[in-house]
């Protein structure tokens, strides 16, 4: 079980009498990076798509949000913890069991810890939470709080007895990690397998929810692709993306796995409300040589698409789920039929809100 690390404690101080008090502006963004970079982190560990832009879900904000416990005015002092009452379960052998919260907060830590005192802060990070975009976005909120040699306030947080000193010093090697572009990230990418290359290049392309995904492996693995062509496949690696591509890097066979389905983890309402679902929902596939098409359903909610590709299909399901809850939840109870209040219930359940 993890241990000491439920709570921050943060400082912001002027650096002579003679400065004026610390602004509430100052104060907040200094929170505010500190919570995004625990949305980010838990948003990691709940295994979730990387976003580069909108909300975090409902269960991110609800196991990582952070409240102020204590408050000393005059220089800022506040002592945060997890608003998350969870506890993890006490297994000692397993260290790293513990609740998305806490596990955040032990992440959020060594991020910090890092930025002040190593030099390849980047890679360091990534050995951590590898995802380059990821670690990207953590830099860019340090570096917004992160003080200059000019700044006024001295910053200081602190995760149990251990208190780091935000030194000016650090901020250009920050900036200077940020500027490399992020590119790969640890993964899994799950699709039909749709083309081999039979060139040197030794290239398939994997059909995704997310567009088609290139996938590169070695010689060794020729026969495996083969044997999959048309299946649905997931595949773990680390996935690089270059503007509006992604590839793959198969290097052992244990990293394809058959698989008999695809899941559908949460469903997107736009302007960055994103609800997670409970439970996955299971979505079948088949694919018709002679339509070209695929045939998408799930047979809990009776949703169905039929698209050309895997992405476009599973907006479809997206944008049909939706419809479902505009028609079902937002309407009165009074309304509806006994069978419409019963769907309704499913709804309200599988995305964790109460009738």
């Amino acid at each position: 079980m993890l241990k000491n690390t439920k709570k921050i404690e943060v400082k912001i101080a002027p650096k002579s009498k003679s400065q004026s008090a610390v602004s509430i502006s100052i104060i907040a963004d200094y929170l505010h990076a500190l919570q995004t970079i625990m949305y980010i982190a838990g948003d990691f560990l709940e295994g979730n798509k990387y976003r580069t832009g909108g909300n975090f879900p409902n269960t991110i904000k609800k196991r990582c949000d952070l409240v102020v416990n204590d408050l000393k005015y005059g220089s800022f002092e506040a002592t945060i913890g997890l608003a998350d009452s969870q506890t993890s379960l006490p297994f000692p052998e397993f260290p790293d069991h513990g609740t998305i919260g806490e596990r955040a907060l032990k992440i959020t830590r060594e991020i910090v810890e890092i930025s002040a005192d190593r030099n390849d802060i980047a890679s360091d990070i990534f050995n951590i939470m590898p995802d380059e975009f990821r670690v990207h976005r953590c830099l860019q909120e340090l570096d917004t709080i992160w003080p200059d040699e000019k700044s006024q306030f001295s910053l200081k947080v602190g995760f149990n007895e251990h208190k780091i000193t935000l030194d000016p010093l650090r901020k250009p090697i920050i900036q200077q990690a940020i500027k490399k572009e992020p590119e790969k990230y640890q993964g899994k990418i799950i699709g039909r397998l749709i083309e081999i290359r039979t060139d040197r290049k030794r290239r398939c392309i994997i059909d995704t929810p997310d567009g088609e995904v290139l996938c590169n492996y070695g010689p060794e693995l020729r026969d495996l692709m083969y044997e999959n062509v048309d299946n649905l496949i997931a595949i773990s690696g680390m996935i690089e993306q270059e503007k509006n591509k992604s590839s793959i890097e198969l290097s052992e066979k244990s990293a394809l796995q058959l698989i008999d389905s695809l899941s559908l983890t949460e469903v997107d309402f736009g302007e960055g409300n994103i609800k997670k679902f409970k439970h996955p929902l299971e979505i079948l596939v088949d694919y018709e040589d002679e339509s070209d098409s695929y045939i998408i359903t799930n047979e809990e909610f009776k949703l169905l698409a039929v698209a050309s590709n895997l992405k476009q299909g599973m907006e479809e399901i997206n944008d049909e789920f939706k419809i479902l809850y505009e028609e079902y939840v937002n309407e009165d109870p009074s309304n509806l039929t006994e069978g419409a209040k019963k769907l309704r219930k499913q709804l309200l359940e599988i995305i964790g809100e109460d009738s």
